[in-house]
């Protein structure tokens, strides 16, 4: 069948049919975009301006990505010493050739403890590993519910990255028990 006879039985299809031409459109549509901004800005420009992006891309590609998660079930656990349990998930992308060893740490505040399951993390070159840690909190640093908690991860190689967490908590005055 072709392009006439599809858009042909696309009119009859009614309202669906709007969808049904766009799929039919698109491999055409793509194409002509991408000849257009090349005969536009020219073949040598175009072909540059994808080069020098791509380059950018990888040059400032960092050494690893680091990122954190909540963990468990439930989003914290009032501890009988009064303290507060946030369990997460920090997960260690290794972009690099070599193995590289990683630690994290608590910047702020510093009342706050912090447990992994493996420290330092050590991660093979460009795999992940996922560890799971718990932070415990005084329960007076919680504000509506809420604390912030700051993180530097480091490694052997250079990479050094603070990381953002909000934690979650009880609600009310940081006093009660």
């Amino acid at each position: 069948m072709g392009l006439g006879a599809a858009l042909a039985a696309t009119r009859l299809l009614g309202r669906g049919a709007t969808l049904l031409r766009a799929l039919l459109l698109a491999p055409i549509a793509v194409p002509v975009v991408i000849l257009a901004a090349a005969l536009l800005f020219g073949y040598e420009e175009y072909h540059l301006a994808g080069r020098a992006t791509f380059a950018g891309l990888i040059l400032t590609r960092a050494d690893a990505f680091v990122e954190v998660v909540r963990g468990g079930r439930e989003p914290y656990r009032l501890l009988n010493t009064g303290e507060v349990a946030n369990q997460q998930r920090i997960r260690f992308t290794n972009q690099s050739e070599a193995a590289q060893r990683f630690s994290i740490e608590v910047i702020e505040p510093k009342d706050i403890s912090l447990v992994l399951s493996e420290n330092p993390v050590v991660v093979e070159a460009e795999q992940v590993v996922t560890v799971n840690a718990v932070a415990t909190v005084p329960r007076r640093l919680f504000v509506n519910g809420q604390a912030n908690v700051r993180y530097l991860v480091t490694s052997d190689h250079g990479f050094r990255k603070e990381l953002r967490f909000l934690l979650l908590g009880p609600f009310g005055t940081g006093d009660a028990k």
